[in-house]
């Protein structure tokens, strides 16, 4: 690669529609007139030497499965007996997955939604139950 004219120039173009370039554009964009670049060199100069910064992963996951979200909900909700018997999902709606899927889809599931998602969530229908 030939080597640039203005070795410390540079362009860069964020896609908003992921979200992580997202927040890092408005983070960006906050700061004052001629200290972007010094607030760039400030965060990479972090990443290289701190042995402790994480990896972020959200924007490399996948998309959590709707379907094994909702199985994960009302076996959830069916082992607390929040379900009534017929109001149970029938065996063919619920996708059937192995047994070390079903633990990983509910780990999941219980790490993006959390115990007060759950709460929530039962809650909800809960309440749409009584109705």
């Amino acid at each position: 690669m030939p080597e640039k004219k203005t070795p410390g120039r540079f362009t860069i173009s964020l896609n908003l529609e992921d979200p992580i370039q997202r927040e890092v554009a408005e983070v960006i964009n906050r700061q004052g007139p001629r200290r972007k670049a010094q607030f760039i060199v400030n965060a990479i100069s972090h990443y290289i030497h701190c042995s402790e910064t994480p990896v972020i992963q959200r924007a490399l996951e996948p998309a959590a499965d709707s379907a094994a979200i909702e199985a994960v909900i009302l076996h959830v909700l069916a082992e607390k007996g929040l379900l009534r018997e017929k109001a149970q999902p029938q065996r063919t709606a619920v996708p059937v997955m192995p047994v070390e899927q079903e633990k990983e889809v509910r780990r999941q599931a219980e790490e993006l939604l959390g115990e007060k998602g759950v709460s929530a969530i039962q809650s909800t229908i809960a309440a749409f139950r009584q109705r």
